[in-house]
């Protein structure tokens, strides 16, 4: 651990263990999961990551249960502090339910504030985690009540115009995808022309890849993470144990569009990704279905376009159901599936419009990645003011 910073006049220097009780939820198991009863609250439900919640009906001690206005820590997976805004629930293992013993709101800009030092000293791959002792031992100084609560609403102010800010260029990312998307659609050439289900465009059946072993050296199949914003990625793949023989009905080829069987968020489950490049020989995963569609009637970029406009993903959403927490989708969904499918040249007309857009979006991401990147040093910065005792009204 860094050693402490110098302590401000008039501060008390201490420790975060010392600045409330810090109690850790309960584990929920799987089958303890329902549709009805009190929120858990799990880290997903804090970061914005999960687009539900699950229940419990079960009695629960009081220390778990979570209403508005209390001080809750993620303190694996995902390090973060948050003020509960939601109904009364319980809080899931990994998180704290906080018992402050200085102002709420002070508390929890101290611990966005402290909290990327903790990360600096987390441990483990994929789930980060930071241990009960060393989330105590943490160094900190706090100043007076009054002093806490001036903060707090100093703090408040600022970076509520900040988040304006960011809310502004999310907007702005949001509105260049759209535009992308009403080039595949301007002229009405899309919007008029006729619609069919996808089983009747088909070159070949709908096929689930398969599940293998890994096996260093063996035959390679692509992994999940393939299927990247919109293209396949032919580098993730791992070695399967299996022979070129048993993997030949899997291979893809140019112009296949893959798409994804399941995903713990209904906004991912069954979007795809095109195999815009002939690829070396290698298999698709069992974690994916083939889409292989008749050359004559839609252009393989076409359909990677309206496979992610609205018009589909309503009804991909609306057939996707859910087991253990995990959206599917399956062959029979799929086939069900309608497309608009005007004539070839109309859609090469459509994709080069797009790709025409696409260009100035991907400028114009840069541009609100450096504008986004600026706002968390200036979020940072106002943090650090605020308890080197630097920030005044």
């Amino acid at each position: 651990m860094t050693a402490a910073a110098p302590v401000p006049a008039g501060w008390t220097a201490t420790t975060l263990g010392a600045l409330g009780r810090y109690v850790n939820g309960r584990g929920f198991r799987r089958g303890e999961w329902c549709d009805s009863g009190r929120p858990i609250i799990r880290i997903q439900n804090l970061t914005g990551s999960g687009e539900r919640f699950h229940h419990f009906r079960g009695d629960v001690d009081e220390r778990h249960v979570v209403r508005a206005g209390d001080l809750l820590v993620s303190w694996s997976a995902t390090l973060g502090a948050y003020l509960w805004d939601g109904p009364e629930a319980v809080v899931n293992q990994h998180i704290f339910k906080v018992e402050s013993r200085i102002d709420r709101r002070f508390h929890k800009y101290l611990l966005d504030f402290k909290l990327g030092e903790l990360m600096r000293h987390a441990h483990g791959s994929g789930m980060v985690h930071v241990t009960r002792s060393r989330f105590h031992a943490l160094p900190v100084a706090v100043p007076g009540p009054d002093e806490q609560r001036r903060i707090a609403g100093r703090l408040d102010d600022l970076l509520r115009r900040l988040a304006v800010a960011d809310a502004h260029l999310a907007a702005a990312a949001g509105n260049a995808a759209a535009l992308v998307e009403a080039a595949l659609l301007s002229g009405g050439a899309v919007a008029t022309a006729p619609r069919h289900a996808l089983a009747e465009v088909l070159a070949a059946p709908l096929a689930n890849g398969r599940s293998v072993p890994t096996r260093d050296g063996g035959f390679p199949v692509l992994r999940l993470t393939a299927l990247r914003s919109g293209r396949v990625d032919l580098g993730a793949r791992k070695g399967g144990a299996w022979t070129e023989r048993e993997a030949r009905p899997f291979l893809i080829r140019r112009g296949d569009f893959l798409v994804s069987r399941g995903n713990g968020s209904l906004r991912l489950v069954g979007r795809g990704a095109l195999v815009d490049t002939e690829p070396d020989p290698v298999a698709y995963p069992d974690t994916a279905v083939r889409i292989r569609a008749r050359p004559e009637l839609l252009e393989p970029r076409f359909l990677a376009l309206v496979w992610d406009s609205p018009l589909v993903r309503r009804q991909i959403e609306a057939l996707a159901r859910t087991t253990a927490g995990i959206w599917k989708v399956n062959q029979k969904d799929l086939a069900r599936i309608v497309v608009p499918v005007p004539d070839l040249a109309r859609q090469r007309e459509a994709c080069a419009r797009a790709d025409r857009l696409e260009t100035g979006r991907r400028r114009l991401d840069a541009d609100l990645a450096t504008a986004r990147g600026r706002s968390a040093e200036l979020r940072r910065a106002l943090l650090e003011a605020a308890f080197t005792a630097r920030l005044r009204t």
